[in-house]
């Protein structure tokens, strides 16, 4: 009876992307569904009855596999942006370097990218990847913003106090977001 409950189980998975968290899905799955049949069986329940009673109390997993699909959808729009990104602007510093002869603050273009590229991070992830791209690219941010300032107005200890705001900024939005949740 074992075998029948994985076989349902695989059945009922069989159109999932085989990624980590299904593959985690279908294992606690199948020890739930396994513990199940065990106590009712070993309560007296016929185990063709105990086989009904566990299939049916597995219930309907398509919204576990949708969302398994969205997030893979969205790592490949994210892999997707990235290899686009990075040769685009290096095609852009080249540009401003030999059409321009801009290449010493063309450079300026590369921690732009990567600022971008957290920023469409952070976009299209959610929980604790989210909150670390975020904060990747606030810092980002501020880095560009460092060099920017310094390269313009030759006040590189001045401009060090964009860091200290960026660490402000930062716990300035953690402190409203705790405060909206009280």
């Amino acid at each position: 009876m074992t075998e029948r409950i994985k076989e349902h189980i695989s059945q009922l998975l069989k159109d999932a992307p085989r990624t980590r968290r299904i593959v985690d899905l279908e294992e606690e799955l199948l020890a739930g569904c396994l513990d199940k049949f065990a106590d009712l069986t070993g309560s007296g329940v016929d185990p063709e009855e105990a086989f009904r009673a566990v299939t049916a109390g597995i219930g309907d997993v398509d919204e576990l596999i949708g969302s398994a699909r969205q997030r893979g959808n969205d790592t490949a729009l994210l892999g997707a942006v990235s290899s686009a990104l990075w040769p685009l602007i290096t095609l852009c510093y080249l540009f401003m370097g030999f059409v321009f002869d801009l290449w010493h603050p063309a450079w300026l273009i590369f921690p732009f990218g990567s600022f971008v590229q957290l920023t469409i991070t952070a976009a299209l992830t959610k929980g604790k990847k989210r909150k670390g791209a975020m904060t990747g690219a606030l810092y980002n941010a501020a880095a560009v913003l460092f060099l920017v300032f310094g390269f313009a107005t030759d006040l590189w200890h001045v401009g060090c106090l964009i860091f200290v705001m960026a660490v402000a900024g930062q716990q300035i939005i953690r402190l409203i977001k705790v405060w909206r949740d009280v």
